[in-house]
């Protein structure tokens, strides 16, 4: 039991005390949320003397084995180390993250205030920290002597449980007996909450709060030196490296063994090197976005006071300069604007406006739906709007790693690591080659036993084989192509920040591409506007200057903006700042221009917008127009900013010379349809809207609205969104021009044709997005489309959730798309009202059946995930343009996608991609803000050729990692199976014979075979993902029988020689085994030729890599070390000899031996070139191997729905038909119904 104090509601108040009786104590695990969709799962150990005790004695006794072990595998070191616990006990955590990673964190026990009455009241909203004061039995002195973290805890002393993980801090909460994530915000709060805080936070609360949410800073720890070095040695490669060196060194091989030390040594300081740059970078990076300028802060006694930015604390007052500032945390504003730039978050150069939070509304708050009040940390305010007199406030949110910013650092510190079958296969050949060595080792005890040899020799003679099948070298040779790769790609202005993902990008199976930005240009151009005039969308007007001023068009596209004037340039979102200009009107902001004359609207109205006067309009005005400041002029008093989420922005105005507000409303067309009075929508409106949009135009409505004059200026000040952007009048269309890049055509043609699917995941319309998607050749010309088109059940009409096929009628003539386009655009931009199944085969046209593709929109996509979930699949597989998407959507669509084995590639290029970039496989930003920083792979070049790079760059690594792979493999069985036999001749390999191999060959070859280019034409087909696939297995036995073979051919070939003479008989002071041999220095030539041998021909060219005799120093090392290994075996100088350790008698030099020792290394040659060249690659061994497998479709998961869809094309997609879902008492699938019918039954 324990006792929990809540401070109280009113001051004088005694506390209140409340007692908790938890359950019974468990020791199993609890779930701890890190965010809305990520859990940790938490076991509780506690400190034990006697199994402290017992890992130290295991340690010591091991030499430290014991330490470096465990410190590899946590679940094994809190098993050892400490007593398993309940949680709510324990005071060291076993965590199990959301990859399935193991990590033990120390818990902290912190003291927060000694007395209860002065805790912080906005401590007890937080529903994750409740100050506790525990019972005797927790400060006992036996169990904390020295009471929490060495501080005397006293009877009130408020204390929190805490763990900190990876820049997070995870706090316990009595209550509910778990930890919970901390976040500054508390959880529940409502917006008029924040907005109504008038009053700072006291020193006493803001040290409580210091003392849980630490200080204000993003500081990315540089371990040092001696740190880095521990961790690395620690590394299992080098600690197996060790081992191998301390061998090696036992069993005399001294200079080997020292050459790998060197080697090592070089290695570990060279990635000691770039781990401390890139950390060192990292930190750098923040303290750009960084500021140390004092902060104006108010306190709790209503004064402002300066301070430090590191001692702010979540529920500060700050106050925002005039003339800006580098924002320090997270905040949001309760009163003023803000003119702000988040280039570095959203890669968006253009300024956006940010707007306090509205005092009236009720709504809860969150930072996903409020974006438009928060200040984000690191952003640049440029300035601030004010009322005459009043500082412009905001509310402290987050502060340190807890904002947006800190958490894109914590991504960028640990990105999610990807599942890659390379990889893992890689670990089971491993582990197959252990198994090898384990038979080699046992045949060498049996060897050794039966020549005699003492046990300490047996060990050695057995431990040595099992540093030769599994070469020490082998992790770091893996990495050599995609090291040539990433620097490939850096030469293409293309910067990789987690390399481990080039492989991965090698077997791209579908890549998804934002439009706007990626595959059209960035600018859009007015081509015209079209007014709403008598029920009817009238003829478009190319010129805006044609329409009068006062036209309620022009006025809408001269006010409805978020632009803003800094250092008297006019700057903004660009849509908005080409529409503006069209307009040629200007804008006026009082507090800028410092005119007197309009000081008296500073306090309401910051801006204002009037037509610009030519000299002879300036000749032909009456002296009252001049003397009258206000006419003409109209005042934008009030902005709801563009949310993407809403697909909308709106804007209250008031004509300076009137006494009533305006409102007006530009958005997509769908949107502001759905907002507009049925009687004010031209009749005409979806056919118009309907040609533009088939043609690939960008189209947005604007629609007005008139307050009554009796709104005040007050009651206008508080009106929520929902109330202002209702029952309005449409205005007009205005039609944009945005063009395909110049590049885009082409490298989507060259994927088409490397049969790479294309997806569009876009924020645009989606008739737009379908003309794009044909014209940049996503769908061919006799390709079709079918709309999904998903509805939700809507109780007023009785109508369930059904889903409306329709097909595209993208391909008729504009005359005929005048006559069909209302029926489908009424159908398909009303989001209220359930849809006209009949309206279908209206447009209805015939299909080829095997060649189509879907097109939805992101609330099609909702309700399909919602009520739909067996068809989300097949919708995935054959869905080509997904329009009108929210991030989050984008994000998700990624996710389903990776979740049907698709090896994904993301290309955006703002922050509304950056969810999408980070959970693709490869995410390729064209953008170079620090919000994109974070996904794998960044292009300074604005165009989609990129994607084409990072593809063939990914395929030729891919195909250098599996031929380095098989070469190492094969090279360690060409030394193991000399060591067995060269064991059974009673001798073995010599120290300079391994340091030849290995220091001069391998080491060369190895380096060099990554040095091939890639082949930047794309094919349909792509390397193998696996190294555990039937070919590869297949080439790799093959080869291991070959080199088998021909050292037996050459042992065997030595015995019959009638001058050859045994070792065994060698008689002599030094040890039989080390003496210079015959057997030796043959399997010594054998094996440097096939090592030789293997290298070229597992190393391959096309159709992923450039042909191997354009890897000049490759081709050119091959011949010299072959040229050098046939002059120390034919004629080498006595010299030479000596120093390698071969046999070679100038009187007596074995010519004809030497010559068909050669001849059939050349056989060798011929055989493995053969085998590989014109078996293994070629289609019809894969075919036969296929069928011997009687393996006959793949198990992806994607082509297995491909293949339910194939197997259906008869009767599915239902084109004019519609799908009902199946009610919750129903067990048989959705139906399907013919849109010109009544079904029986909507529930079958």
């Amino acid at each position: 039991m324990s006792k929990t104090v809540v401070p109280p509601d009113r001051p004088g108040a005694e506390p209140e005390v409340r007692i908790f009786r938890p359950t019974n104590r468990h020791y199993n695990s609890i779930r701890v949320d890190n965010g809305p969709t990520e859990q940790h799962e938490c076991w509780g150990y506690q400190s034990c003397i006697s199994h402290t005790i017992l890992y130290h004695f295991l340690g010591i006794c091991t030499f430290g084995v014991v330490y470096v072990l465990l410190s590899w595998f946590p679940v094994w070191l809190a098993t050892v180390k400490f007593r398993r616990c309940s949680v709510a006990d324990a005071d060291t955590i076993l965590l199990q993250d959301h990859h399935k990673h193991f990590h033990l964190c120390k818990i902290q026990r912190q003291v927060a205030t000694e007395k209860s009455h002065n805790l912080c009241p906005e401590l007890k909203d937080y529903s994750f920290l409740q100050s506790s004061v525990e019972d005797k039995r927790v400060f006992e002195k036996l169990k904390y002597p020295n009471g929490v973290n060495g501080l005397h805890v006293k009877e009130n002393t408020c204390i929190f449980r805490c763990f900190d993980f990876r820049y997070s801090r995870y706090v316990w909460v009595q209550a509910e007996e778990t930890f919970k994530l901390l976040t500054g915000m508390v959880p529940g709060v409502s917006c008029s909450e924040l907005s109504a805080k008038h009053l700072g936070v006291s020193d006493e609360h803001r040290q409580q709060k210091l003392r849980l949410f630490g200080r204000n800073v993003i500081e990315i720890a540089t371990p040092s030196v001696p740190k880095l070095l521990f961790e690395e040695v620690l590394n299992p490669f080098y600690c197996f490296q060790t081992f191998c060196i301390v061998l090696w060194s036992l069993d005399n091989y001294y200079i080997y063994a020292t050459c790998v030390l060197l080697i090592s040594l070089f290695g570990i300081s060279l990635s000691l090197y770039e781990t401390r740059k890139q950390r060192l970078r990292l930190r750098d990076m923040v303290r750009k976005s960084s500021t140390n300028s004092k902060v104006l802060l108010m306190k709790d006694n209503g004064d402002f006071a300066e301070c430090l930015p590191e001692t702010l604390v979540p529920g500060d007052i700050i106050c925002i300069p005039v003339h800006g500032c580098l924002m320090p945390c997270d905040a949001v504003l309760i009163e003023g604007n803000a003119i702000v730039n988040e280039a570095v978050l959203t890669g968006e150069s253009a300024p956006v406006t940010k707007i306090s939070l509205n005092v009236g509304d009720t709504e809860k708050f969150s930072v996903e739906e409020h974006k438009r009040h928060i200040l984000f940390h690191g952003t640049t305010v440029i300035q601030t709007r004010y009322y005459e007199g009043a500082h412009v406030r905001a509310v402290v949110l987050e502060t340190g790693f807890y904002t947006v910013k800190g958490d894109l650092f914590k991504s960028i510190l640990y990105p999610k690591p990807i599942d890659f079958k390379f990889h893992r296969d890689a670990l089971r050949l491993i582990g197959c080659m252990a198994f090898i060595s384990c038979c080699g080792m046992c045949y060498s005890i049996y060897i050794y036993n039966d020549h005699g040899e003492d046990i300490w020799k047996i060990i050695l003679r057995a431990l040595d084989l099992v540093t030769i099948v599994v070469p020490p070298a082998l992790p770091a040779a893996l990495t050599v192509g995609i090291v040539y790769s990433q620097r490939r790609l850096k030469q293409q202005k293309i910067f990789c920040i987690q390399p481990s993902r080039i492989n991965a990008c090698g077997k791209i199976k579908l890549v998804c591409f934002d439009k706007t930005g990626t595959l059209t240009e960035e600018g859009l151009d007015l081509m015209g506007v079209i007014p709403a005039e008598n029920g009817h969308l009238a003829k478009i007007v190319e010129d805006v200057k044609q329409l009068p001023p006062s036209h309620p068009l022009v006025v809408g596209m001269a006010t409805c903006h978020s632009l803003t004037l800094v250092n008297g340039k006019l700057t903004g979102d660009p849509l908005d700042l080409k529409l503006f200009e069209s307009t040629d009107w200007e804008i006026n902001e009082p507090h800028q221009t410092g005119q007197e004359g309009n000081a008296v609207f500073n306090s309401l109205i910051p801006t204002t917008v009037n037509p610009r006067r030519t000299a002879e309009e300036g000749a032909n005005e009456t002296s009252e127009e001049i003397t009258d400041p206000m006419l003409g002029q109209i005042g934008i008093v009030k902005q709801f900013p563009f949310s993407s989420g809403l697909q909308r922005m709106s804007v209250i105005t008031r004509e300076l010379s009137q006494d009533c507000f305006s409102v007006f409303t530009k958005g997509s067309p769908e949107r502001v349809f759905s907002l507009s009075r049925p009687d004010t929508i031209p009749n005409n409106f979806h056919r118009t809207l309907h040609l533009y949009a088939h043609q690939g135009y960008r189209v947005i409505a604007l629609a007005k609205r008139t307050l009554e004059p009796k709104v005040s200026f007050l009651q206008m000040s508080r009106f929520k969104r929902d109330e202002v952007e209702r029952d309005l009048t449409f205005v007009g269309l205005m039609v944009m021009r945005n063009s395909l890049k110049p590049s885009t055509h082409g490298v989507i043609a060259d994927l088409n044709r490397a049969d790479i699917r294309t997806v569009m995941v876009t924020g645009d319309n989606l008739l737009t997005a379908i003309s794009v998607g044909r014209d940049c050749g996503m769908v061919k010309k006799e390709e079709n489309i079918v709309i999904v088109d998903v509805m939700s059940p809507d109780d007023r009409m009785h109508s369930a959730a059904h889903i409306l096929w329709r097909a595209s009628n993208s391909s008729l003539s504009t005359s005929q798309l005048s006559l069909a386009g209302d029926s489908l655009a009424e159908n398909s931009l009303s989001e209220g009202a359930p849809s006209r199944a009949a309206s279908a085969n209206e447009f209805l046209i015939e299909m080829s059946r095997p060649r189509f593709h879907f097109a939805l929109t992101g609330r099609s996509f909702s309700s399909l995930v919602e009520f739909f979930p067996e068809l989300i699949s097949k919708i995935l597989v054959r869905g080509t343009i997904f329009a009108r998407f929210s991030p989050e959507q984008k994000t998700e669509l990624v996710e389903r996608y990776i979740d049907l084995q698709y090896i994904v590639g993301m290309v955006g290029d703002g922050a509304n991609d950056c969810g999408a970039l980070k959970a693709a496989h490869a995410g390729i930003s064209l953008s170079e803000a620090e919000a994109s920083v974070a996904s794998p792979f960044t292009s300074n070049k604005n165009t989609i050729e990129c994607v084409l790079a990072v593809i063939s760059e990914g395929r030729c690594a891919l195909t250098t990692s599996f031929s380095v792979f098989k070469y190492m493999l094969l090279y360690s069985i060409v030394q193991f199976i000399a060591l067995l036999i060269l064991y059974q001749q009673w001798t073995l390999l010599l120290d300079m014979h391994f340091l030849y191999v290995d220091m001069l060959i391998t080491s060369i070859v190895a380096l060099l075979m990554g040095c091939t280019r890639a082949n930047m034409t794309l094919v349909p087909t792509r390397p193998h993902g696996s190294l555990m696939a039937p070919i590869v297995l297949i080439s790799t036995a093959a080869h291991m029988i070959v080199v088998i073979a021909f050292q037996t051919m050459i042992i065997l070939c030595l015995h019959r020689q009638s001058w050859y003479v045994p070792i065994r008989k060698y008689e002599g002071p030094e040890d039989h085994e080390r003496v210079t041999s015959w057997e030796s220095t043959v399997l010594f030539i054998a094996a440097a030729f096939q090592d030789l041998i293997l290298a070229f021909v597992f190393s391959k060219g096309a159709p992923y890599r450039r042909p191997v005799y354009t890897n000049v120093m490759f081709l050119g090392a091959l011949v010299g070390l072959s040229a050098l290994t046939v002059w120390v075996f034919l004629y080498p100088p006595l010299w030479l000899s000596e120093s390698l350790q071969v046999m070679y008698d100038p009187l007596n030099p074995r010519w004809s031996f030497r010559l068909l020792v050669l001849a059939l290394l050349a056989c060798n040659f011929l055989v493995a070139f053969t085998l590989e060249e014109f078996m293994f690659d070629r289609v019809w061994f894969k075919r036969v191997v296929k069928t011997v497998r009687r393996k006959k479709h793949s198990r992806s998961a994607f082509k297995m729905v491909e293949r339910q869809i194939s197997h259906s094309l008869m009767d599915w997609p239902p084109i004019g038909q519609t799908t009902y879902a199946k009610s919750d008492d129903s067990s048989s699938n959705a139906t399907s119904v013919d849109s010109t019918q009544r079904p029986e039954s909507t529930y079958l």
